[in-house]
């Protein structure tokens, strides 16, 4: 159904026929829904504590899980490279008869230890041994991004994207441009731009 044109902060519609602010209204005020939700975030809260009591080092592995995020996301655009989606920095040592495994460890090359799942291979690493549906969706879009740039285009088009980057602080190269319509997945054509680092915080 066609509902018209509105902005995502006036008349956004999830799900049903309601916007989503009076929506968002009209469960706010059932009280019998505030208690549920109340009762499953205690419960959720209370569940997490004791885990973390079992924990000793649960802080060192949050910081340690923070580094590796941030580390992730300032090498974001090489995941999206041709090196990423090739297999070309680790050949065929993650690539067989069903495309990439699932994850590898180049890390972990203790031959000694007894291993539950996957294997070592000498002078690489630990490398898996399944092949996961569920990795296919970013290995297309890592695919689509280099023969076409497509995310890379589809990110720029986004104004949603482009607004929140600005309200994050970001400016400089295209979030200082008009927003273009995004490309067709269907033509993909090499942008000059692919070299151009866009954004500063």
């Amino acid at each position: 159904m066609n509902r018209g044109p509105h902005t995502a902060s006036e008349s956004s519609f999830l799900r049903g026929d309601l916007p989503f602010p009076t929506a968002a209204r009209s469960a706010l005020a059932d009280s019998q829904l505030r208690r549920n939700l109340g009762h499953a975030t205690a419960t959720i809260r209370a569940k997490r504590a004791a885990v973390v009591a079992e924990v000793p080092d649960w802080q060192q592995l949050r910081e340690a899980g923070s580094a590796i995020k941030a580390d992730t996301m300032a090498r974001l655009d090489a995941l999206f490279g041709p090196e990423a989606v090739t297999g070309q920095r680790y050949g065929a040592q993650i690539y067989g008869r069903y495309g990439f495994v699932d994850a590898f460890n180049p890390s972990f090359t203790f031959a000694d230890v007894k291993l539950t799942h996957g294997r070592v291979v000498p002078d690489f690493g630990w490398v898996d041994t399944d092949y996961l549906g569920i990795d296919q969706g970013p290995l297309l879009a890592m695919l689509g991004n280099y023969r076409g740039e497509l995310v890379w285009q589809s990110m720029r088009a986004n104004a949603h994207l482009k607004r929140g980057l600005q309200r994050a602080g970001f400016s400089g190269g295209w979030l200082d441009r008009p927003t273009t319509a995004a490309p067709s997945a269907q033509q993909p054509q090499r942008s000059a731009s692919r070299q151009e680092r866009p954004v500063t915080a």
